[in-house]
């Protein structure tokens, strides 16, 4: 190889790892946006609730055992995504309109 290709090659792999390992301004906004330990104490501190809300999510059935005290530390929450496991987070929509069933 001539001495441009050589330079050229090595150019576009710069770039090309420069645009691999860079994280995407989408990333970073879906993180602002994820709840925090402070926001989501509302429903931490009402015994059951976090597990009751993660049985209604996955199944309609278990809506049941949402009591009263939880539904209303759901409508406290601010909006935000909610991590029920990895991978798996629910906006705080979504666990007011399982208080509203």
């Amino acid at each position: 190889m001539k001495t441009k290709q050589i330079k050229m090659m090595f150019f576009v792999l710069i770039v090309v790892s420069a645009l691999i390992f860079r994280p995407s301004e989408a990333q970073m906004k879906i993180q602002s946006w994820i709840c925090s330990s402070e926001q989501i104490a509302p429903i931490v501190n009402v015994s059951g609730c976090f597990d009751a809300l993660k049985l209604a999510l996955g199944s309609e059935k278990f809506v049941r055992l949402l009591s009263k005290d939880c539904c209303n530390a759901v409508n406290i929450l601010p909006h935000c995504l909610l991590i029920v496991s990895p991978g798996v987070e629910y906006n705080t929509i979504v666990l007011r309109d399982l208080c509203s069933q």
